[in-house]
């Protein structure tokens, strides 16, 4: 960043949901909206938009350290904040979280997610 975006944008590449904290949930880009990205170094804003990431599953469960139902808690307290600023809910749940063990009993965080 910012070389990354202008690559991305070289290449086509027209959105990117990957700006979020890696071991807490919440807002690293201050809102819950779509906004184009800038290159700093060339002073222009760019084509590629950023949807910023509000959660991922890692984050709640190995970083927070937090129980299948304080992770329901706390993503349903992001989305009511999000409903408030009409912003969008990008939530990382990775595929391999599917097939362990450990997981297992945290299936309902994720069908949770569409309630």
């Amino acid at each position: 960043m910012p070389a990354t975006w202008t690559i991305w944008q070289q290449v086509g590449i027209g959105t990117d949901r990957t700006m979020g904290y890696a071991d807490v949930a919440g807002f690293r880009c201050g809102v819950c909206y779509p906004f184009p990205l800038f290159d700093f170094n060339n002073r222009q804003q760019l084509d590629v938009i950023e949807q910023p990431l509000i959660a991922m599953d890692v984050s709640l469960q190995q970083y927070e350290k937090l129980s299948p139902s304080q992770c329901i808690q706390r993503i349903e307290s992001l989305k009511l904040e999000i409903k408030k600023y009409k912003g969008d809910f990008v939530f990382l749940w990775h595929n391999s979280s599917f097939v362990t063990a450990t997981w297992k009993k945290y299936e309902d965080v994720f069908y949770n997610l569409y309630k």
